[in-house]
């Protein structure tokens, strides 16, 4: 049989067509033209997702060596030196002063620079420059100064800066009123904190005192006396003066005429043209003179530096969700039944308020315990048992006296006690280790040198800010209109510094008669002024312990502000709020969540600083916010 002449066709598979197409390709010379296509086509979504995660996440310097220490010029100013040795003072204590400040900047890991007058106008647009004790300029160092901050420049100023010039005329505060638009109170001028008594308290929502998260007081030491400034209505002290309660600013004519917060303020920030500014009112060896305020000092300068350096600064406010805190106690001890009086008042004004009893006085009184333990805005804290001294004595007394007390409230009112309030504001190291033992959360003290609640381990101390009924009873003659106006300005000074206002009465003072109308006149004054918050004992100890472990954490990328907020807590936190503090040279437009379904308010405040309440955060867990913002001009 002859074969068939004809071609039978093979059947290749789909890879062996493909290595064949391959193969014509490179013969062709096309396959480098795909390989090189396909190359550049995975490149470029490499590129564009890469500049998205560097846009969105990463800090704007992020490719940025910074090896070099960030400098700080320091004017040595010739017009100050020949103010100083026209009135005999030596050259050598001008000097003495700018070298403890550059080397107060050396801590700060911060490299100062002196600099001449002559100098000036060779700085650059974003250098930062210190006049400390420049108490004189010549006008035309007074133009480039201003020149250089209108321009991008940052300054930090002090004291009396350039009410002088070089011939000791006096020009008073024309150079820092067109920077700042702070105006020299004539009226008053100076004020002599040697002879009048005074510290620096500052306010804890502040982008200047980030350093000083609980409001430290410091001594100010002064030889002089320094300027009183009257700060206009968008411009708010960043610190004021106080005197050593911490709720009253310094008496300046007589024993009740404080100065109001316009004009106690010793500390301010702001911008000026593209530049910005920090002033402070003392002079420079107030920093170094109070050995125990050094470290506060130094976090303050620091505070400073760093609003300089960032346009973007954040602050929780200090008790989740409230800016201020107002607490209102009672020690329950001779006229017992005039706590129903309290109690009553509580629940009229929906205020909480906590009522630290004696021990033997609620065994005697059970029935007007009772009656008072059904309002459920009233707490019970414990005053010990006796109300006598308790430090010095042995253990068993010392244990009757505080967990005995506690047992004994307990078991007649049928609520838990958290507090106590130690009888003639003594304490010790072993009362609080019975305190601690006995399951307390908080004690009410003696007045402190710091602004909020302090909580060391599980026992937190609440500060008394605010003068009690015993001083108005010796000081103000129980003139009723007095006592109610000064309880109100004390409450205002604590709010405007973000802190506690502690208002502590008696059963046989305040409570007792008619006395009982003051307090009733406060409560109506707080339901009138939503912007205080009430809170009893516990309360304060459960919104603190939670903030304490709630993390805010900022990065700045080039259109988005990063916040991550970490809650630590076991537990949910509702209502978390904190506040952005940027710079005018940037516009905030939108928020938005990593997670979807959160519930967040974004508010711009009338001074130009923006609110952010996240309205929950889960236990143990982490939330993004991206904020993103456009820079202006």
């Amino acid at each position: 049989m002859t074969k068939s002449l004809k071609t039978h066709k093979k059947i290749i598979s789909f890879s062996e067509k493909k290595a064949l197409i391959e193969k014509g390709l490179k013969k062709s010379g096309l396959y480098g033209v795909k390989l090189a296509f396909l190359i550049l086509f995975l490149t470029l979504i490499f590129s564009y997702a890469t500049y998205n995660i560097l846009e969105k996440y990463l800090p704007e310097n992020f490719a940025v060596i910074n090896i070099a220490k960030d400098k700080i010029y320091i004017l040595k100013s010739d017009s100050t030196l020949k103010l100083f040795l026209k009135y005999g003072i030596s050259k050598n204590i001008y000097e003495e002063r700018l070298q403890k400040f550059a080397n107060l900047l050396k801590e700060l890991s911060y490299k100062p620079v002196f600099i001449e007058e002559k100098d000036i106008d060779k700085l650059h647009s974003n250098d930062k420059l210190a006049l400390i004790d420049t108490l004189a300029l010549r006008e035309k160092t007074a133009l480039k100064i201003k020149k250089f901050v209108k321009n991008g420049g940052k300054i930090i100023f002090n004291y009396n800066v350039a009410f002088s010039d070089e011939n000791a005329k006096f020009i008073g505060d024309k150079f820092l009123n067109s920077i700042t638009k702070l105006k020299f109170n004539k009226g008053y001028n100076y004020i002599n904190l040697k002879k009048e008594g005074g510290y620096l308290s500052v306010k804890i929502l502040s982008p200047i005192t980030k350093f000083n998260p609980n409001g430290k007081r410091m001594d100010l030491i002064l030889y002089d006396n320094i300027p009183i400034f009257t700060s206009p209505n968008n411009l708010k002290p960043d610190a004021i003066l106080t005197n050593y309660t911490q709720s009253q600013t310094p008496i300046i004519e007589n024993k009740f005429d404080m100065l109001s917060i316009k004009k106690a303020g010793a500390l301010w920030h702001g911008e000026y043209g593209d530049g910005k500014w920090v002033y402070f009112s003392f002079p420079s060896y107030a920093l170094f003179e109070a050995k125990e305020s050094a470290k506060s000092f130094k976090n303050l300068i620091k505070g400073m530096l760093n609003y300089l350096t960032n346009d973007i600064i954040i602050r929780k406010y200090p008790f989740i969700d409230a800016k201020n805190a107002i607490f209102i106690s009672e020690d329950t001890e001779y006229k017992f039944e005039n706590l129903l009086h309290f109690s009553n008042l509580s629940q009229k004004y929906k205020i909480p308020v906590t009522a630290f009893l004696v021990g033997f006085l609620t065994k005697e009184h059970q029935d007007i315990v009772k009656k008072a333990s059904k309002n459920p805005l009233l707490e019970f804290g414990s005053h010990s048992y006796s109300h006598k001294k308790i430090v010095g004595n042995s253990d068993s007394y010392i244990k009757r006296e505080i967990i005995g007390s506690k047992e004994l409230i307990e078991k007649i009112s049928g609520k838990k006690v958290f507090g106590f309030r130690p009888p003639r504001e003594e304490i010790d190291d072993k009362m609080r280790y019975y305190l601690k033992k006995g399951g307390y959360k908080y004690v009410l003290e003696q007045e402190k040198d710091y602004l909020l609640p302090y909580k060391n381990e599980e026992l937190m101390t609440i500060p008394r800010h605010g003068v009690d009924d015993y001083t108005y009873l010796m000081n103000l003659d129980w003139d009723s209109a007095q006592i109610l106006s000064h309880i109100i300005k004390e409450a205002n000074v604590l709010k405007y510094l973000n802190g506690i206002y502690t208002l502590s009465i008696h059963t046989h003072l305040i409570a007792y008669g008619s006395n009982i109308k003051i307090l009733e006149d406060f409560f109506k004054f707080l339901k009138s002024h939503r912007d205080f918050t009430t809170l009893n004992g516990y309360g304060l100890y459960k919104r603190l312990k939670l903030n304490q472990n709630i993390e805010l954490l900022k990065t700045v990328s080039a259109k988005n502000i990063i916040v991550t907020i970490k809650n630590n807590n076991k537990e949910k936190v509702k209502n978390f709020t904190f506040e952005i503090f940027p710079s005018k040279k940037l516009a905030l437009k939108t928020i938005t969540s990593e997670i979807s379904g959160v519930k967040i308010t974004f508010k711009k405040k009338r001074d130009g600083n923006y609110i952010v309440k996240i309205d929950s955060l889960k236990p143990k867990s982490s939330l993004t916010l991206f904020i993103s913002y456009e820079k202006r001009g």
